[in-house]
């Protein structure tokens, strides 16, 4: 501890005394009342009590770096305009504090960097205001923003910083087990900011999972430039390492371990240390338990593991490389074969010892990351038998020279002769292997070209043929006459049989027949099996499991799939194949509602159909039609909406616009449309799609979920009378066809839609009857019984029961925010908290609520044209602004509200009308 100077000791003694004696809880407020009356007394006896709690804990005999003081010493103390909650992070030089804003002029959340009052000495508060100086001139969006800076009334040095909750970054991918391809997606916005900070002439020094955050959206943030330092020019690097203080030794760059120049590099070594941690589990250089010695020796000398070897090789137990593959949603053999080649040698070249060897740039990294996801070659190549030869005589120089003078008389005899032999070897491995690739792909298009024969034979038939003369037959009935033709076959010595089998299965999956779907793909499946054919093995298993999702077996779905896009080779040839199968695999997580990962595979499905190089019209408008689908499935609203205009589009241009195709996808759209605030042009996209299916006078082909989604927009209208009717409709149709999931949404839309009518016992009747089978569906928590609790507010309101609505309001915002899934519902849940919140006159507490609700709608609004969920967000704040007398904020609300709700939803709407009365009153 150190020891104060005489005057000092004397001056502080007795109030030491009184604080000691106190219990913990109790020393933040003393501490506070003794800074009004002796501000220097208050400041030592901080830091005294810093220095106390450190050896309290027995970190200064075990020579451990000084900690902060218990939550109690500091929780509640005020910096700047923040005051601190809890700690939410810790390090040797400081505690990093969760803060709110204390001035009440809005809500805000910071992380607040405080200096250990113990280290208060004058290189480490050089490095806090080098750290406040880098991050002030870091803007990356990736970075987490530096908010303010100064020194607390304890005399303690503070960075006030952009609050980020997320995950650390091996921690995201793992939960979500994420496969390779998605992590090296997420593993490019790490590069971005990274690059950003040195072209600002910035290195970080400490990239590492800890300092890398994931949002529950999908974001990363870039964390902590503690140890971060400026290089001052290209010919005087920053100089690093051991001798400057602290770094996470087995993230270090072998530079920084042993004192040597650090510059761009460093950073290049610690981003592939992430990578290869993230991809295989494992460090690239330590394996087991190491001591600070060997970690060193480890890093600094040791090669690293090829990434596809250390997967099977380093753990003992199988157990241990099969949860680690399971974490990447495949199976250890699989994930060795996946990151052999390019992976391998980008992850050798970023992890180079020497510093020159590296990646010059983070951006020649990224480039080679995306180049192999979009199966181009890549810049960086494998190390050479000769480059190899030479590390390994630098390294063992004596005993290889002496090796060398012994062998040298032999090694002259024998040259001629090997010259000659290896001459007359390697011409002829080339022309086997030109011979065998000739064959390979003259073998590869008769096949295909027998199937696409026999396939044109089936449709040609079934469509001539099949058929008595003048008889009628549905889709169905041609469907089975094929799949009882193909059974017939009992030979398949080419695959055509198979593949037959695989197309009919599809086209009955497609149509709903799940179960005869699943027969015919399962036969298929089997019999691919033992076909050499591995393309036809893969788009069994592929189909198979978009089938098998159906049944609600994902686990089983995933295996299939990764299964199929393991077995299609990566040549050109297969790439087709390969887009195919990851169609299916972006069908199967739509399905299980997996948004974010079926984007994934609509996005690889393109990456490959471009990597073959020519694509029918169809093949693009179904790629086109699957990335729009996919992302309205993970919630990107925005980019949809631009998806489904391009691949409608491409369907106008093939003239189907008068298909049943052409029906979804304007179903489809036209729900983006409704979450973006565009009501009126969703009924009429809906209507368009609905008019599709009654082109013959009848609306027996009518889906109801097109009923239900139509009923929804005109509720947003204001249209009550036509959602009653029309959602009770849609919910008998479905409960008709045997689909109790569009009935349930259905009978919701229904049941809000009588309350609003005015049949208020008629809504809660069909409330209750919903809300009893979600009960028996779905564990507690789930979405679903937000929407009910919404609904339940709804007739809380109109039996004017507010107290009530206020309690249902808060718990329906609780569930919504519990789950990243549904945070598309936060904005809807928090406008009708803040209606009854208005009805009950809080109106501070409805302004917080619609403060939060404009910031989420206009995030979400497309480019600057008018949005009704912007429009009523800004009712709920004009509403609650004039409710406390703030006229002027008010009147400004309220203009914003008129002018996106008569655009969005009309003049006769009732929130334009309502928004227009409280202009006018102003």
């Amino acid at each position: 501890m150190s020891r104060p100077s005489p005057d000092t000791w004397h001056s502080i003694s007795p109030w030491l005394d009184e604080v000691l004696d106190l219990p913990r809880s109790a020393r933040p407020s003393w501490l506070q009342q003794l800074q009004g009356r002796d501000p220097r007394a208050a400041q030592a006896i901080a830091g005294w009590l810093l220095e106390y709690d450190v050896m309290e804990a027995g970190a200064f005999l075990e020579n451990r770096a000084p900690r902060t003081p218990a939550v109690s010493a500091l929780a509640g103390l005020e910096v700047g305009a923040y005051r601190l909650v809890e700690p939410i992070g810790q390090g040797g030089m400081g505690t990093v504090w969760l803060a709110e804003r204390r001035d009440g002029q809005f809500d805000q959340r910071v992380a607040v960097k405080m200096l250990n009052a113990a280290l208060m000495d004058s290189a480490s508060g050089e490095r806090f205001a080098r750290e406040a100086g880098i991050l002030a001139r870091l803007t990356h969006p990736s970075i987490s923003r530096l908010l303010d800076a100064g020194m607390s009334a304890l005399g303690v040095p503070y960075l006030v910083l952009e609050y980020v909750q997320g995950a650390h970054m091996d921690r995201y991918c793992d939960e979500r087990r994420l496969g390779v391809n998605a992590r090296l997606r997420l593993f490019l916005e790490v590069l971005a900011p990274v690059a950003h900070a040195h072209a600002n002439l910035v290195v970080h020094r400490d990239i590492k999972p800890a300092n890398v955050l994931v949002t529950s959206e999908g974001h990363v943030k870039l964390l902590d430039f503690g140890i971060a330092k400026l290089l001052h020019g290209a010919g005087n690097p920053t100089k690093s390492g051991s001798r400057d203080g602290a770094l996470t030794p087995a993230f270090a760059a072998p530079e920084q371990l042993t004192g040597a120049p650090v510059t761009t590099a460093t950073d290049v070594y610690a981003l592939g240390v992430l990578l290869y941690q993230l991809l295989t589990g494992h460090h690239p250089s330590i394996a087991g338990e190491v001591t600070p010695a060997t970690l060193v020796e480890s890093v600094v000398h040791r090669d690293p593991s090829r990434a596809s070897e250390v997967i099977l090789t380093r753990d003992t137990e199988p157990a241990a490389a099969r949860d680690i593959a399971r974490a990447r949603s495949t199976t250890a053999e699989r994930l060795a074969h996946q990151l052999a080649g390019d992976i391998d040698t980008i992850l050798a070249k970023a992890l180079k010892k020497s510093p020159a060897e590296r990646y010059a740039t983070v951006g020649a990294f990224e480039d080679d990351i995306r180049r192999y996801l979009r199966h181009l070659p890549i810049a960086a190549r494998p190390d050479s038998v000769g480059y190899r030869l030479r590390k390994f005589t630098r390294r063992h120089l004596v005993p290889v020279t002496l090796a060398s003078v012994a062998a040298l008389a032999l090694v002259a005899g024998l040259a001629g002769t090997l010259s000659q032999a290896r001459r007359a070897t390697a011409q002829a491995q080339r022309a086997d292997r030109q011979a065998a690739e000739v064959t390979a792909q003259r073998d590869f298009a008769r096949r295909q070209l027998a199937r696409a024969e026999a396939v044109n034979d089936l449709n040609a038939f079934l469509i001539v043929d099949a058929a008595p003369m003048g008889a009628t037959f549905t889709a169905r009935d041609l469907l089975e006459r094929a799949a009882h033709i193909v059974a017939r076959q009992d030979e398949d010595p080419d695959g055509t049989r198979t593949d037959s089998l695989i197309s009919i299965g599809a086209i009955y999956d497609n149509v709903g027949e799940t179960a005869r779907a699943t027969q015919l793909l399962q036969e298929a499946y089997a019999a691919a099996s033992s076909q050499p054919d591995s393309t036809l093995r893969g788009r069994a298993a592929c189909e198979l499991g978009n089938n098998i999702v159906k049944t609600g077996d994902i686990a089983r779905a995933r295996q299939l799939i990764a299964e199929g896009l393991s077995a299609i080779p990566d040549g050109s040839e297969f790439a087709l194949a390969r887009a195919r199968c990851h169609m299916a695999g972006a069908g199967a997580e739509n399905w299980a509602d997996e948004g974010e990962r079926a984007l994934e595979h609509a996005k690889a499905a393109r990456e490959a159909a471009a990597a073959a190089g020519v694509v029918s019209p169809l093949f693009s408008l179904k790629l086109s039609m699957g990335l729009a689908e996919a992302t309205r499935m993970a919630n990107r609203f925005v980019e949809a909406n631009a998806a489904f205009a391009d691949a409608y589009e491409q369907l106008v241009s093939l003239g189907r616009e008068g298909t049943e195709r052409a029906g979804t996808l304007l179903n489809n759209w036209a729900l983006v449309l409704g979450r973006l605030g565009r009501p009126l042009e969703a009924e009429k996209m809906l209507r368009r799609s609905i008019a599709i299916s009654t082109i013959d006078g009848s609306d027996a082909r009518v889906e109801p979920i097109s009923w239900a989604n139509l009923a929804y927009s005109l509720f947003d209208l204001g249209r009550y009378e036509e959602a009653r009717a029309l959602a009770e409709r849609a919910m008998v149709r479905a409960r008709e066809k045997g689909d109790p999931v569009v009935a349930d949404q259905a009978q919701l839309v229904a049941a809000r839609a009588n309350v609003a009518a005015g049949r208020v016992d008629r809504g809660e009747q069909l409330l209750d009857d919903v809300d009893a089978r979600f009960r028996r569906m779905f564990a507690p928590g789930h979405a679903a019984f937000a929407a009910v609790a919404m609904d339940r507010v709804r007739v809380a309101m109109a039996r004017g029961q507010l107290e009530r609505a206020a309690e249902l309001a808060d718990h329906a915002v609780a569930l919504v925010e519990s789950d990243p899934k549904y945070r598309s519902s936060i904005g809807p849940a928090r406008r009708r908290r803040a209606e009854v919140l208005i009805a009950l006159k809080r109106f501070s507490a409805a302004r917080a609520d619609a403060e939060r609700l404009v910031a989420l709608t206009l995030e979400a609004r497309p480019g600057d044209g008018p949005s009704s969920s912007v429009g009523l967000a800004y009712l709920a704040l004009g509403e609650a602004l004039n409710g406390e007398e703030r006229h002027h904020e008010a009147r400004a609300a309220l203009e914003q509200a008129v002018a996106n709700l008569d655009g969005a939803a009309g003049p006769e709407f009732a929130g334009t009308v309502r928004a227009r009365e409280l202009l006018a009153g102003r």
